[in-house]
C-alpha cells in the first residue's frame, strides 16, 4: 500500500475515533487527553476512475459501489502487471475507506460476494464517439482469510481500469457519508463535470440507468423525481463539495431530458476554467425549434447560447457547423466535455470554403455507418433469438391450456400412447409423476408437434414482431387453430 494512502487511512481512523468519542459524550478536556486537540481534518482519498466505469448501469447498493471503488484503488498500481492476478486489502482498511463502522463483517462480506454475480453494463454514455457495449461482473473472485480480503478482476476490467484515457477524480473519503445507491451514483457522474459547472443533458432513461432506478415504478417521472432524484440531491449536497440542482427539458408536456447544475457546498456556482460559462439560462420552451433542441442536447449549449447562435449566424450555417462538429466527435477528435466551446469556436471562425469535404471521407463515413447499422441489426437479431427460446418452451403449453377439457385429456392420452409405442422408460414416470421436469419437457415437445407450426416458422414470426409477446401469442393461437384437426380424429 502506498504511503500516502496509508496515511490517509490512518487519518480517517482518527476522524472516526474522534466522532465516536464525541457521540458518547466525552468532553473537550477528555478528548484533548486522548490526543485530540480538535476535530481531525478529513483527508482526501483520490481515485482516478475510468469514465466507462463511472457511466455504468448496475443494481449495486451504495456499500457495494464504495467497496468496488476501494478495491480498485488498492489494486490500481498492480493492474498493468500481468503476473499479479490476486490483490489483497486488510478488512480493517477496507472498512475504514468505505466508512463501514458496524461490527457485522458478515454483511460486508456478503455484499462483496454479490459483486461476483451482479452484472455491470459499461459505457452507458459513449466516449469520443465510440459505440461500444460491454458487460461483466465487478469481481471475478473474492476470498477472506485471517482478516485479509483477496480478490481478482477480469482481464477486460483490468485493462479498462488502469490509466484510462478519460477518468473522473473521485474522493473516496468524501463519499463515505453517502448511504443511498442513487446518491453515490449521482456523485460519481456529476463530480467529473464540477469545473464545467453542469453535467451534459442526458435522456431521462439514461439517468435512470446511471442511478440504478430501472424498475417500472420509475416510469412515472414524478415518482422518479420524488423517490430517487430529490433524496440523492439532498444527500450529495449535504455531505460533499458539490451541490447538484436538476434542470429538466420538456417535449410538449413530457419530461425528456435532464442535467444538473453543479454549485459548491454553499450553493454557489462552481469555478469555471478556460472561459467556460456557467449554467444560468432556463431550459428550452416546449415548442422550441428542432435545431435549438439539437444544439442543447448534442453540443451542451445553454438555451441562451443556442438561441444567440442561430440568431447571429442563421439556420443554414449553424446546421453545417453542427454536422461538422458531430463528424469530428464521431472520429474521436473532440472531447465530450469540450463540445460546447469547440462548437462555438468553429461557428465563429467558419469560412464558406471549409464546407468542402473529400469524397473519401464521405465514403468512409458511409462505410462506418453501414457497419454500425449492420452490427446493431445483428445484435438485435441475437437478442430476439435468445429471447425466443424460453418463449417457445412455454407457448405450446399455453395453447394446450386454452383447449377444452376433453381435448386436453385426449392429448394426454395420446402422449401416453406415444411413450408406450416407443417403449420409453419415461412411461412409468409419466404415470406416477406427470409433473416431473423431464416428463413436462417431453410433453411440451409433443404438444408443439401436434398443435403448433414448425419451430423455425414461429421464430421468424417472433423476429418479425420484434419480440412483441402479446401479438406473438395472438398470432400463434390463430395459426394453431388453422392447423389443428379435431383431436379425436388424430387419436390413432
Amino acid at each position: 500500500m502506498t504511503d500516502p494512502l496509508q496515511r490517509g487511512i490512518s487519518r480517517l481512523r482518527d476522524v472516526d475515533r474522534y466522532q465516536r468519542r464525541e457521540t458518547v459524550g466525552v468532553n473537550q478536556g477528555e478528548l484533548i487527553g486522548l490526543g485530540f486537540s480538535e476535530m481531525p481534518q478529513v483527508p482526501t482519498i483520490p481515485l482516478k476512475k475510468a469514465t466507462p466505469a463511472v457511466h455504468s448501469g448496475n443494481s449495486l447498493t451504495a456499500l457495494q459501489r464504495k467497496v468496488f471503488n476501494a478495491l480498485v484503488l488498492r489494486a490500481y498500481d498492480d493492474l498493468p502487471r500481468a503476473e499479479v492476478k490476486v490483490h489483497r486489502i486488510p478488512m480493517q482498511d477496507l472498512m475504514t475507506i468505505v466508512g463501514f463502522n458496524s461490527k457485522n463483517t458478515a454483511a460486508l462480506k456478503g455484499s462483496m460476494r454479490e459483486l461476483m454475480t451482479t452484472t455491470i453494463e459499461w459505457s452507458i454514455i459513449p466516449e469520443r464517439g465510440a459505440e461500444v457495449w460491454e458487460a461483466c461482473t465487478a469481481l471475478a473472485a473474492v476470498a477472506f482469510r485471517d482478516g485479509i480480503c483477496f480478490y481478482e478482476f477480469s482481464q477486460l476490467l483490468r485493462e479498462k481500469l488502469h490509466h484510462p484515457h478519460r477518468y473522473a477524480y473521485l474522493d473516496l473519503a468524501e463519499m463515505r457519508p453517502l448511504t443511498s445507491s442513487p446518491a453515490v451514483a449521482l456523485y460519481e457522474n456529476a463530480v467529473r463535470f464540477k469545473k464545467l459547472g453542469f453535467t451534459p443533458w442526458y435522456p431521462i432513461a439514461t439517468w435512470r440507468t446511471l442511478l440504478g432506478a430501472t424498475a417500472e415504478t420509475y416510469d412515472d417521472w414524478r415518482r422518479f423525481r420524488e423517490k430517487v432524484i430529490v433524496p440523492a440531491v439532498e444527500q450529495v449536497s449535504e455531505h460533499t463539495s458539490i451541490s447538484p440542482s436538476p434542470e429538466i427539458m420538456h417535449d410538449r408536456r413530457k419530461v425528456v431530458a435532464m442535467r444538473f447544475a453543479l454549485g459548491g457546498p454553499d450553493g454557489s456556482e462552481a469555478q469555471m476554467e478556460d472561459g467556460e460559462q456557467g449554467n444560468e439560462a432556463a431550459a428550452l420552451p416546449a415548442d422550441a425549434p428542432v435545431l435549438l433542441v439539437r444544439l442543447v442536447n448534442d453540443f451542451m449549449l445553454t438555451a441562451d447560447q443556442a438561441a444567440e447562435s442561430v440568431k447571429r449566424h442563421g439556420d443554414e450555417k449553424v446546421t453545417i457547423v453542427a454536422d461538422y462538429v458531430a463528424q469530428r466527435f464521431a472520429l474521436g477528435k473532440v472531447e465530450s466535455s469540450k463540445l460546447a466551446p469547440y462548437f462555438l469556436t468553429c461557428l465563429q471562425g467558419w469560412k464558406q470554403d471549409t464546407r468542402q469535404e473529400s469524397s473519401l471521407v464521405v465514403k468512409r463515413r458511409e462505410h462506418e455507418e453501414a457497419k454500425r447499422k449492420s452490427a446493431q441489426e445483428a445484435h438485435r437479431l441475437q437478442e430476439l433469438t435468445d429471447a425466443f427460446a424460453p418463449m417457445y418452451r412455454g407457448v405450446s403449453m399455453q395453447v394446450f391450456q386454452q383447449l377444452p377439457a376433453d381435448e386436453r385429456r385426449q392429448l394426454e392420452s395420446d402422449f401416453e400412447m406415444r411413450l408406450s409405442a416407443d417403449n420409453s422408460p419415461m412411461l412409468a414416470k409419466w404415470q406416477q409423476a406427470p409433473g416431473d421436469t423431464v416428463c413436462q419437457a417431453l410433453f411440451r415437445n409433443f404438444l408443439a408437434e401436434r398443435l403448433l407450426p414448425p419451430k423455425k416458422q414461429l421464430q421468424e414470426l417472433w423476429i418479425s414482431l420484434n419480440g412483441d409477446s402479446a401479438e406473438f401469442m395472438a398470432q400463434v393461437e390463430t395459426l394453431a387453430s388453422e392447423r389443428a384437426e379435431p383431436v379425436a380424429a388424430l387419436a390413432v
